[in-house]
């Protein structure tokens, strides 16, 4: 990572969570041997990391679509392992306020709720395999 050391603690901390994340999906997806080869770019490039974190303080990867958007990053692998990802992002930069409509019609904002949403999410995909 070039830019490595002028990022900010915040995009610095998601950084060392995504190349931790990378590291251990490389490993899982494609075997150590593999891994400690050709490294756990493999799976994710350091441009797209670059990306990620880049596009993650103005809230600019919310879905698996922007994830693949703003990346490049392989349609079918974002599929598999890009909630996990909306996920960390979502740890490290809260995701901006949803309004949700309540029973009396009125609306409300909720950041918590969609945490929880995505949290719930990524572990339910994660016990059904």
């Amino acid at each position: 990572m070039n830019h490595f050391e002028t990022l900010e603690p915040p995009q610095r901390a998601l950084l060392e969570s995504l190349i931790t994340w990378r590291r251990e999906k490389a490993t899982e997806k494609f075997g150590a041997a593999a891994v400690h080869t050709y490294g756990s770019r493999l799976l994710l490039a350091d441009s797209q990391l670059s990306r990620i974190v880049d596009c993650a303080q103005t809230h600019k990867i919310l879905s698996i679509e922007q994830l693949v958007q703003e990346t490049g990053w392989r349609r079918e692998w974002a599929e598999e392992y890009g909630q996990s990802i909306l996920s960390i992002i979502a740890i490290h930069f809260r995701p901006p306020p949803v309004q949700l409509e309540v029973q009396d019609g009125s609306t409300q904002s909720s950041t918590e709720a969609t945490l929880v949403a995505r949290l719930a999410h990524c572990q339910l995909n994660s016990s059904s395999r």
